[in-house]
Formats: C-alpha cells, sequence, structure tokens
C-alpha cells in the first residue's frame, strides 16, 4: 500500500496544538543550576552534553511542552515521537524512542508508568533529577520560558548540542548576561571548549550577540582584561531587561558586530 504519509513537521505542529500551549513552555532553572552560593552545583544539563545525548534533550523537551496537566504523563506511539523530532526510521523508531527514555528514566527525569495500549506512558519528575514529583508553574524567576518558535522554526533541528546548552543558559538570564567559558564547567558543568562553540553557532545563527569589554586590571600584565557580555536576539530575545551594571569598562566590540 502506498500514499501520503505525516510528514515531521506535520507531527510536531499536532503535538504543539495538542498540548494547547499558547507561545511558550517552561523549564524549571534546576534543570541547569542547582543550589545557590557556596552550595551550587551544575543541573542535569550537563550530562546531556557530557554524555553527547542531543536526541534525549530534544525529547525530554518536547515531552516537556506536551505534559501540560496534572498528573503531568504523555503516552504517544514510539513513531510519533521519532517522526516529530526526525529520529531514525519507521523500522527503528521503536528502539531509538525507547533508548532515549530508557536514559532518561535513569537520569531521574521521567519515570515509565507501564503502557497505554502499545506504547509507553511516561510521567514527568522535577528537572534537577532528584527523581521528585513534576511540579509546573512560571512561578518568579524560577522558571525559564522557552518560546514554542524552538520548535515550529525548527531551531531544534538547526542548532548542535552545545548551542541548544547555550541557549537554555542564555534564556535563564537577563540580557548581557555575563558566561566566561572559564567559569562553564564550576557554574553549569560545561567546558570551555563546549560554551566557546555553542556561543559561535548561535552568533552564526544571528540568535546572539556579543560584545567585549575592556576593563582596568593593575594586576594584569597589559593593565586591563576583557569580558565577553552576551544577548539574545529574536525569535528568543531580547528581553529588554539587563543583567545589572557593568562597571568602569571600554566598549571593544560593538553588540552589533
Amino acid at each position: 500500500m502506498t500514499g501520503a504519509v505525516a510528514t515531521s513537521r506535520e507531527t510536531l505542529a499536532w503535538l504543539l496544538a495538542k498540548s494547547k500551549r499558547r507561545d511558550s513552555f517552561p523549564i524549571h532553572k534546576t534543570f541547569l543550576q542547582v543550589g545557590r552560593g557556596k552550595a551550587l552545583r551544575p543541573g542535569p544539563l550537563a550530562e546531556f552534553v557530557r554524555s553527547g545525548r542531543e536526541r534525549a534533550l530534544d525529547l525530554y523537551m518536547l515531552a516537556l511542552t506536551v505534559a501540560t496537566g496534572a498528573p503531568y504523563n504523555v503516552a504517544q506511539p514510539a513513531g510519533v515521537w521519532a517522526r516529530a523530532l526526525g529520529i531514525g526510521s519507521s523500522k527503528t523508531a521503536a528502539a531509538s524512542i525507547s533508548k532515549q527514555w530508557r536514559w532518561l528514566e535513569d537520569h531521574h527525569l521521567i519515570r515509565r508508568a507501564g503502557r497505554r495500549g502499545s506504547f509507553a506512558e511516561i510521567v514527568m519528575l522535577r528537572e534537577d533529577g532528584s527523581d521528585g514529583e513534576y511540579v509546573a508553574g512560571m512561578r518568579g524567576g524560577l522558571w525559564v520560558s522557552i518560546p514554542l518558535t524552538y520548535w515550529t522554526e525548527n531551531w531544534h533541528g538547526k542548532l548542535n548540542l552545545p548551542a541548544k546548552a547555550v541557549l537554555l543558559i542564555g534564556l535563564s538570564l537577563l540580557d548581557d548576561f555575563y558566561l566566561p567559558q572559564q567559569k562553564a564547567p564550576e557554574w553549569y558543568g560545561l567546558s570551555p571548549d563546549t560554551v566557546g562553540r555553542g556561543v559561535a553557532t548561535l552568533k552564526r545563527h544571528g540568535l546572539l550577540t556579543e560584545r567585549v569589554l575592556q576593563k582596568p586590571a593593575p594586576n594584569a600584565p597589559h593593565g586591563h582584561t576583557r569580558q565577553h557580555y552576551y544577548t539574545l536576539q529574536q525569535p528568543f530575545g531580547p528581553k529588554g531587561k539587563r543583567s545589572g551594571s557593568l562597571g568602569r569598562a571600554t566598549v571593544v566590540t560593538a553588540p552589533w558586530s
């Protein structure tokens, strides 16, 4: 039998319509960082990047998009998830999706609650990987809002894993955010090289602008240091609110360069 088959774009559009989300979906900041002050440590995002689990990240974020009401569970055939994300073929969809669910469950981000008909029922857990019950909402600054254009404009397909990680970090911060590569392992569990590649990819797609500031530093060999500040661009920014005072500095690279 031959005939028309739903495309990846059509399948993704159907899932988004089913979710009834208007323009964005939330992810808790503990997915990026857990704790505060001296107890601050990287969140689960770091393990996705270290393990090269881009497919698992895409599937997890899509499940978060679709899981809009208590008990925050999702259940679709493996072929639907796979086709929406462009993962594998119709013959390998079940194995490919099952492998990603298993990894997410091992990292305490979802729980497989059995089967609904011929496909698995997935229950979302807290984004910090603590195995706790999922709590939804957009309270205060604890939640990162991700525009649905991430899906509808195929940014999940255009961006690589480092770029997706830096995008999530950028979405959690205000305009002109400071992200020194040497601090990335401590703050987010990402290597300086990963952050550098992510920044470069976002800049290449016009999603990120950078300005380099030269600041006085009496203890530096040349009497100054350079700091890099970033602002997300459409469709992910800018937010219209800056991250704070930058102190006395000289602009070396303009924001539009």
